[in-house]
């Protein structure tokens, strides 16, 4: 029993028991994603500082240009909250920011006038293809000349189950 009388589940599965804090804090789980959150943070920080000293957006703004360059058509904006785990009220301020720096354009849906649509400008086209050159040399810089050249695609192709898995347990936006 726990601190507040509740069973540790891991006993009933035959799991290891976490008892202490030390127990806790070494469970090999709980380490790997520490390690996952680290180096995400850590490169996070890196290639976003990057893009934003060389062309003056936030990495948040760098996805979202991808988001739309990888579409066929203009996004609705509920999409872009999904794909980036945003509020509704979230993404509309950085669409905003977005649109007042001349990236994207918003339109109305010809199909449903409540729905808006995101698309890039030009200027968006452009700042993603050239910040995209940046962005994939210091990935290779900082993400994948840190690992055996052996494991490198193996460790893509994990990210990808990752990135999937999440993005299908988590929850539909309204």
């Amino acid at each position: 029993m726990g601190a507040a009388g509740a069973r540790d589940p891991g006993a009933v599965r035959g799991e290891p028991v976490i008892a202490t804090a030390a127990d806790a804090a070494n469970e090999p789980r709980v380490v790997a994603f520490g390690r996952l959150l680290g180096a995400a943070g850590g490169l996070e920080y890196l290639l976003g500082r990057a893009i934003e000293r060389e062309f003056g957006i936030s990495h948040a703004m760098f996805e979202v240009l991808l988001l739309l360059g990888r579409a066929a058509a203009p996004l609705p904006m509920r999409e872009i909250s999904q794909a980036r785990v945003l509020t509704t009220g979230g993404v509309t301020r950085l669409v905003d920011r977005m649109q007042a720096a001349g990236l994207v354009r918003r339109e109305v849906s010809p199909r449903d006038g409540r729905v808006h649509l995101v698309a890039l400008t030009e200027l968006g086209e452009s700042i993603a293809v050239r910040a995209a050159r940046v962005h994939a040399s210091n990935v290779q810089r900082y993400m994948l000349d840190a690992l055996p050249e052996r494991d490198r695609e193996t460790v893509m192709a994990g990210l990808a189950v990752l990135s999937r898995s999440a993005r299908a347990a988590l929850p539909q936006m309204p």
